[in-house]
């Protein structure tokens, strides 16, 4: 008897499988990728609910204070242990000023803005300096930024989605201790954490007049509505890649806060090239500079691609403990970032599409709810 033959694929048949093998992973690799962005957004989320946890611990643990304020948990940072408070007047404003201030590290404030320290002292964790004894003007550089090296490493203070890196700033004294490392992915804004009283860290006076406020945890306003933490980055703009600040009293939020998204001259959120604002629709400023929205909002699914974005999108967690992903432009609301009662007077301290988006807040006679 003959045998069989055998069938064998022609040419044209294996090329038409590989073609729709092709095809396949064309359309899968889109979802595959918006799967991942979708898994480190909720990464990222449930790590900002661990830290306003960590927060909320922290308000019970000392009276009502919030951390990350150079006037309750940086205090001894600025050297508030040892100064003198000195009454003055700036721009008709009173105001305290603290005078023969000696910055002295505790242990636990690595700087007056540091809130990660305090919250990791909250939730009982062990990290370098712990066993440091203050005392007065011992800056302890050493274990200072082995603690802000531990901060940039450990996965409680970090976002899946931060791929960035940070450098001493320039010009920056603190020694050869302070390298390039992960960028600190997380902001308090300073409107929460400081006052226009104790100079010289309070915030200057503005027409956004916050009053007396003071941080404690009962002076913010409706807890659902201010936000705690956010993402951002530190002292970058469109011309000036992240880094950081080393100095225990470091001015304008150090490397742990900034003002937020709301300001027309943010260095954790600059929107220089969003719909709206000045050089969106610039060619020649985009091939000069580079748009720092989505290192500080990093939840769109990519990483710092070249082109025109229209919006990018980031996580805010509240005083509630309720984490939310917004728009940049929803970001810049003011109700998120001013106390209640404040009265936002300055538009020209705005974005213009902020003016645009929210023109009866910014009417001149306005106070956040």
């Amino acid at each position: 008897m003959r045998p069989r033959a055998r069938r064998a694929f022609t040419l044209l048949e294996l090329m038409v499988v590989i073609a729709i093998i092709a095809l396949l992973i064309g359309i899968l690799l889109p979802v595959l990728s918006q799967v991942r962005q979708s898994a480190r957004t909720l990464a990222c989320q449930a790590t900002m609910r661990q830290l306003a946890v960590a927060h909320a611990g922290y308000f019970g643990d000392h009276d009502d204070s919030i951390a990350g304020s150079p006037s309750t948990s940086g205090w001894d940072a600025i050297g508030g242990r040892n100064g003198t408070l000195e009454s003055i007047k700036m721009a008709g404003y009173p105001v305290s000023r603290l005078d023969n201030r000696d910055p002295t590290f505790n242990g636990v404030a690595m700087q007056a803005w540091d809130w990660m320290g305090p919250l990791a002292m909250t939730m009982g964790m062990n990290a370098p300096g712990d066993s440091v004894r203050p005392r007065s003007g011992e800056t302890h550089n050493e274990a200072r930024s082995q603690r802000f090296d531990w901060y940039r490493a450990h996965e409680a203070f970090q976002c899946p989605s931060n791929v960035f890196e940070a450098a001493p700033g320039p010009g920056v004294l603190g020694g050869d201790e302070w390298v390039t490392g992960p960028m600190i992915p997380f902001n308090m804004s300073t409107q929460f954490t400081s006052t226009i009283d104790v100079r010289p860290l309070g915030t200057e006076p503005r027409r956004n007049d916050r009053g007396k406020y003071v941080p404690r945890l009962s002076r913010v306003g409706p807890p659902s509505m201010k936000a705690l933490v956010f993402e951002g980055h530190r002292y970058a703009d469109k011309a000036t890649e992240p880094d950081f600040d080393t100095r225990m009293d470091a001015d304008f939020g150090g490397a742990f806060g900034g003002v937020g998204p709301w300001y027309a001259l943010s260095k954790e959120f600059d929107r220089s090239f969003a719909p709206g604002e000045l050089y969106y629709d610039t060619p020649w400023a985009h091939d000069l500079w580079t748009d720092m929205r989505p290192v500080a909002f990093r939840h769109s699914g990519g990483q710092r691609r070249t082109g025109v974005y229209n919006e990018v999108e980031g996580n805010i967690a509240f005083f509630d403990g309720a984490v939310r992903l917004v728009t940049d432009l929803e970001a810049t609301n003011p109700d998120m970032w001013f106390p209640t009662g404040s009265l936002l007077g300055n538009p020209a301290d705005f974005w213009r599409s902020t003016v645009d988006a929210y023109p009866d807040k910014l009417d001149g006679d306005y106070r956040t709810p």
